[in-house]
């Protein structure tokens, strides 16, 4: 019954990954979007959105108290700090 359980799991982790990485192949982004996404709705992250000087500026929100402002770098996005959110809020 254990064989079975582990085969099981076992299978269905290697059709997750296959259908990621097939996914990669036929849409690049859209599996990392989907993970991204799979990763902002496990921390409770919300997307919002303000405008400065008529440029939208996406921003990433989640807890509650004293806000906690995290400015990532040059080359990076407002994502960057997705993993880390869980410890911050």
């Amino acid at each position: 019954m254990v064989q079975l359980i582990v085969g099981l799991s076992v299978a269905i982790l290697l059709v997750a990954v296959a259908a990621v990485v097939f996914l990669n192949w036929v849409l690049p982004m859209t599996g990392a979007k989907l993970l991204q996404k799979l990763l902002r709705n496990k921390v409770g992250l919300v997307q919002k959105q303000l405008q400065v000087k008529g440029l939208d500026v996406p921003y990433l929100v989640a807890g509650n108290g004293e806000p906690l402002v995290l400015v990532h770098g040059f080359t990076a996005n407002k994502d960057t700090f997705n993993a880390m959110a869980p410890y911050l809020t």
